[in-house]
């Protein structure tokens, strides 16, 4: 499951890597044509990585699984669908898209595990083109299609905007003209999206024509020659604007972005908040239905409908968070108290106790004297302090994870949209980061034959509990620095 986190934390970075690149040498602005060959790549892989899924279960080989797995991380495209939204839609339009962006991807995280649940109920195998389906394959082969049909959808509709142009001659109307600036970053952008560096308007001149008789031409020497026609005598003027984009190198892009992070200690803790609560989700989810079924036996299905309504609560989670005007720093302060309480709840206490038989021999690897004693959960209360635990943890991780990006949206200084990594690309990497380090997690407590690693919950919510606290002295010792007001 986490071989998908791997890919996908190498595509966001190869994605910020060829928006930058054409960014510093772009000499026309980026319209939307730039985005259809990556996310067209973006739909590609994951169609097949599907398909070697599926195909993996009939011929039971893993390394096909984890192939399929690793190029299913290819379809995370949230770098360049973000970009997409700011650099090609105007300013009046962001906010709503963004919303729906936002939205559609809290859908997304409720029906899929809701489809799957869906699926796994399906006793009889289905039969296509003559070839019988397994309902643990058939989604797999569902997910194919959507992104097939993703496919289909760029090829007809991903339509390249209609610009006028005059030879090598750009002409801007009055709505692009409002936000036609020059940046350090790029020759010249007229795609509606705000820059927070220091710029140069070309309206800021006395002498600047109307709106209606400009025209930019990009030259071929870095600068910009804009031809006015006065109302007045109809004359020609010409003025060249000369850009000088400062050259850095990585070792100096890096050194910029961690000055800028570390500029304000609000945005490095919020950081780093943002990175355990991915952590614990992923935790959850993941080892979800290993749990459920080592412990309560259940079936995938039952398990998928589970993880479904945990999903759904996620949408009015967040709308009460965003019209709550309850300080952030407040909200991460209570909900990190309240994750370490329901971890808490979730520890195998009936473990501990059989544990405590085995104090002599709990790191040595030979587990198989209890082995017989890890499917034993809290005697018959097991399944509701699992559900009401795990319940608790994620309600508050929600909460956290949206008053942590609500503060760093405060706090993260401007300057750092023009970076290398900008503060979109930090959020994004930092994810993938905590939910690669709670698989690597599943995978070591998994993996470990000593006897203090046999009851796979302890073992999780113990890891867990330690970074809460360690997280929690951190917004305590840096409480002052997270107030916005």
């Amino acid at each position: 499951i986490g071989v998908t986190n791997v890919s996908s934390l190498i595509w966001s970075i190869v994605q910020r890597y060829i928006i930058v690149r054409h960014k510093m040498g772009a000499k026309s602005p980026m319209d939307p044509s730039f985005f259809f060959r990556p996310m067209l790549f973006s739909a590609a892989c994951p169609m097949l990585g599907n398909m070697l899924y599926s195909y993996a279960f009939h011929h039971c080989s893993m390394w096909i699984a984890i192939c399929g797995r690793f190029l299913v991380g290819f379809g995370f495209s949230e770098v360049l669908s973000r970009h997409l939204i700011t650099s090609c839609i105007f300013p009046t339009r962001i906010v709503p898209e963004t919303a729906n962006f936002i939205l559609a991807s809290m859908l997304g995280f409720f029906i899929g595990p809701f489809v799957g649940a869906t699926v796994y109920l399906s006793e009889n195998d289905l039969i296509i083109f003559g070839r019988s389906i397994n309902n643990l394959a058939l989604p797999g082969h569902i997910m194919s299609m959507f992104w097939l049909l993703q496919i289909v959808g760029l090829l007809c509709f991903f339509k390249r905007p209609e610009y006028k142009k005059k030879g090598d001659a750009f002409e801007c109307d009055e709505e692009h003209l409002d936000h036609f600036e020059i940046s350090s970053d790029t020759t010249s952008e007229c795609n509606g999206e705000p820059q927070e560096t220091d710029r140069l308007l070309l309206l800021s001149s006395p002498h600047t024509p109307k709106r209606n008789n400009l025209k930019a031409a990009y030259g071929s020497d870095n600068s910009i020659v804009v031809e006015s026609l006065s109302g007045d005598d109809h004359s020609l003027n010409k003025r060249k604007l000369h850009v000088h984009t400062p050259v850095r190198t990585l070792s100096k892009s890096i050194n910029r972005v961690r000055k800028l992070v570390f500029h304000n200690m609000a945005l490095p803790v919020t950081l780093a908040i943002f990175a355990y609560v991915n952590l614990t989700i992923e935790v959850i989810f993941s080892s979800c239905a290993i749990i459920t079924h080592r412990y309560f036996k259940w079936s995938p299905s039952f398990t998928g409908v589970f993880l479904a309504a945990l999903a759904f609560a996620v949408l009015p989670i967040s709308f009460f968070v965003a019209h709550n005007n309850t300080n952030e720093r407040k909200l991460m302060k209570v909900t990190l108290r309240f994750i370490a309480f329901g971890l808490l709840i979730m520890v195998n206490v009936e473990a501990l106790f059989k544990l405590a038989l085995h104090i002599k021999r709990i790191f040595s690897k030979d587990a198989s004297n209890v082995e017989d004693e890890k499917g034993y959960y809290d005697w018959s209360f097991g399944i509701l302090q699992y559900v009401i635990g795990v319940g608790i943890v994620f309600i508050c991780c929600v909460v956290s994870k949206e008053a942590t990006v609500s503060l760093m949206s405060k706090v993260s200084p401007a300057k750092l949209n023009d970076a290398v990594a900008d503060c979109g690309m930090i959020v994004t990497m930092i994810s993938l980061l905590g939910k690669f380090v709670g698989d690597i997690l599943i995978l070591i407590v998994g993996l470990s034959h000593r006897t203090i690693n046999t009851d796979m919950i302890n073992s999780l919510s113990f890891c867990l509990i330690c970074v809460c606290f360690a997280g929690y002295y951190i917004v305590k010792r840096h409480y002052f620095f997270l107030n916005t007001s």
